[in-house]
């Protein structure tokens, strides 16, 4: 049955109110009377009702829609949290990825790197083996020459030990001489001193008892015959200790003293004195030391430059490649030089410590003039020997080194010129003990020194250097002429001075002398001292 279509009274009240206004339209309903118009005030009552319930209806449905929006919206918040995390730990992923393969590429990078470096490095062990393989077999020839030459050589000392024996027993019989003769000039030695000692007290009585009226004149004669037998005695036992030393000389007789006269004693005495006075007494020699100058002036990058253009590029180079070793970097660094007129010089520097090498002739003719990047190391460095200057004495500019082509690596060559800046100075030479010949470190001090300052003077000093190798060097000053530096003797030197290598770098830079070494001059030391005051000022070093 449809909802309009129930009686009213079937459906109960709701509540207080709804019966009360139920009860009014009721009394009104049956006051009016009309049958048509309570029907219809009850279906619209029923349609209220009905609506009322679907209403109710509709607001829990909205209190559940708003509940499950609700949560609907929490969900939604955690699910964009979780995307939120889930995006962060993808970007991180990505991030790791990037990373990964940035690595990667830098390790494979590496790898390359390194295998290059591995043939580069296989490549030089194998030609370095060949080199060996052909020096071995050089060896082995001159090993068994050697063993030839020894063979011979056995057979010699047989034959010399032969003849030694024979010497000795010779020499035995010489001795047994010799002793003989040493005995009889002791004898005669005791006879003379004997002779002598009878002629002082005849000589004396012969004073005292001599009557003053005999000529004065026979006097001196007498006083000279004295002292002649005297000098005759001396030279008697100067020459017996003589004879003990010459054991191994055949025996000749000598002829006795007794038959020499004084007159010819004196006559070689008075040539010996000359002989003795020809070699001046050595005197000790103590250099001036030096404070350390505050700012440095290149003078000796200049030297070289001016030793390459005007004197001898060979030489000029001999002394770049003895002034290498003062370099000092902070990273190790190897490199190659090849200076024209001169060939290649391999540099290795470590700290403190630099070492120089010259490949031979027969690596480098192998090579054919180009090497490896092994062999040269970090960069190549062409050009004369002029423009090596800097390089080597320090007071590089900011424009490097002009007139040098260079291969390989900028970035360290820049790194080793900015370590080169500095001038160099013999004080760091003495300090690092590094060695330099004297010779080359002559030749360009004579180009420092200004030939006007040499006016009025003229002289020649010898330096003898000791070795190994030991060689002299003459410095030929000629009155405002261009100092000479020479190892061939043209006139007496003034003055000769003895010293090492180390003593000599010592005195030019006006350092302290290492320990047990000592300057020896002989002659006066004027002009020493006045070669001094003139390579300081050419260095610029204050006194």
């Amino acid at each position: 049955m449809a909802e309009g279509d129930r009686p009213p009274d079937d459906e109960p009240p709701t509540s207080p109110g709804e019966r009360d206004l139920l009860a009014a339209r009721r009394a009104r309903r049956a006051e009016l009377g009309d049958a048509a118009l309570m029907r219809r005030a009850e279906a619209a009552e029923a349609t209220v009702r009905t609506l009322e319930s679907h209403l109710a209806d509709l607001r829990r449905r909205v209190r559940e829609a708003e509940e499950e929006q609700r949560r609907g919206a929490e969900h939604l918040a955690e699910r964009e949290h979780e995307v939120r995390r889930v995006k962060q730990r993808e970007y991180a992923e990505q991030q790791l990825r990037v990373e990964a393969e940035e690595q990667r590429e830098r390790l494979e990078r590496e790898q390359r790197g390194e295998l290059d470096r591995l043939q580069r490095r296989l490549s030089a062990g194998e030609r370095h083996a060949r080199e060996l393989a052909d020096r071995l077999e050089v060896v082995r020839r001159e090993l068994s020459e050697a063993e030839q030459e020894a063979a011979t050589g056995r057979a010699a000392a047989r034959r010399a030990e032969q003849e030694l024996a024979e010497r000795e027993a010779d020499l035995a019989q010489r001795e047994l001489a010799l002793q003989e003769q040493l005995q009889s000039m002791h004898r005669f030695h005791a006879a003379m001193e004997s002779i002598v000692n009878e002629l002082k007290g005849l000589v004396q009585r012969l004073w005292q008892d001599a009557p003053v009226v005999k000529p004065a004149r026979q006097e001196p004669a007498r006083e000279d015959m004295a002292q002649a037998l005297a000098a005759a005695v001396a030279r008697l036992r100067a020459r017996v200790p003589a004879v003990t030393e010459s054991e191994q000389e055949p025996a000749v007789e000598r002829e006795p003293v007794v038959e020499r006269e004084p007159v010819v004693e004196r006559e070689l005495d008075a040539k010996r004195e000359p002989e003795a006075e020809q070699k001046p007494t050595a005197v000790q020699f103590v250099p001036r030391i030096l404070p350390l100058a505050g700012q440095r002036q290149s003078w000796l990058a200049p030297a070289i430059r001016r030793v390459a253009e005007e004197r001898d590029p060979k030489l000029a180079g001999e002394l770049i490649c003895e002034l290498l070793p003062a370099q000092r970097v902070k990273r190790a660094l190897t490199y190659t030089l090849r200076i024209e007129g001169l060939g290649d010089v391999q540099v290795r520097v470590e700290g403190e410590r630099a070492t120089v090498r010259r490949p031979s002739a027969r690596s480098a003719e192998a090579a054919g003039g180009r090497g490896s990047d092994a062999e040269r190391g970090a960069f190549l460095l062409e050009g004369p020997a002029a423009a090596f200057a800097e390089l080597a004495a320090g007071g590089v500019g900011r424009r490097g080194l002009p007139g040098v082509k260079v291969r390989g690596s900028r970035r360290k060559l820049r790194r080793l010129l900015a370590a080169r800046r500095a001038p160099l100075a013999l004080s760091d030479l003495a300090e690092s003990g590094v060695q330099v010949w004297p010779g080359l470190l002559l030749l360009a001090l004579s180009e420092a020194i200004d030939p006007q300052w040499t006016r009025g003077h003229s002289f020649v000093l010898a330096f003898a250097i000791a070795g190994p190798p030991s060689a002299t060097l003459y410095v030929q000053v000629r009155d405002g002429e261009p100092i000479a530096v020479t190892r061939v003797r043209g006139e007496q030197p003034l003055s000769t001075i003895n010293l090492s290598e180390r003593a000599f770098v010592c005195v030019l830079s006006g350092a302290p002398l290492p320990p047990l070494e000592q300057v020896l001059v002989e002659g006066p030391l004027e002009p020493l001292t006045l070669l001094l005051d003139w390579s300081d000022r050419a260095q610029s070093l204050a006194r």
